[in-house]
């Protein structure tokens, strides 16, 4: 039998008091609804969306924030290493979306000149690093052609059913 996940999105405001307030409603809205997750958007706002994901975990019990992650602008530690945190301090682990895109102006505004193939390479192998982070308890030695990891300090590992 297959399956049906039911994923909210939150809504995207420009006031950070606005935002956080929204998002906890529509967290508790969508985990009444028997919602799974909810999506935290890629769209610039006033407030981080990892923050945003720490409003979710903290004001509910079971729906698990899924957060837009940028590869040009984040790197595969940092991004595990917020997991890992996140699920220490709640139990559950927060999903990731990867997206390539970004507005026109955004990428060039980072320094960032990768053609969509190139984005697509590192969007595989920054999953691929993220994944390994986060299956085991050990330091990771890593080296791809965007990313290398020399046995940074080792975080939590996350059960391979919560990643």
């Amino acid at each position: 039998m297959t399956r049906l996940h039911l994923i909210s999105s939150a809504p995207a405001r420009t006031r950070t008091a606005d935002q956080i307030e929204s998002v906890r409603k529509a967290a508790r809205w969508a985990e009444s609804a028997g919602h799974e997750a909810l999506l935290i958007g890629p769209e610039p706002s006033a407030v981080d969306s990892w923050a945003l994901a720490q409003v979710v975990l903290a004001n509910t019990s079971r729906l698990v924030p899924v957060v837009s992650v940028q590869p040009a602008v984040e790197h595969p530690y940092t991004v595990a290493r917020r997991i890992a945190t996140l699920h220490e301090l709640h139990g559950r682990a927060p999903h990731l979306e990867f997206g390539t895109r970004a507005a026109a102006s955004e990428l060039p505004a980072l320094g960032d000149s990768a053609s969509s193939e190139e984005r697509r390479g590192r969007l595989l192998e920054f999953g691929r690093t993220v994944r390994a982070l986060l299956s085991t308890s050990e330091p990771v030695e890593f080296e791809g052609q965007h990313y290398r990891l020399s046995r940074p300090p080792a975080l939590s590992a996350i059960p391979e059913r919560q990643q």
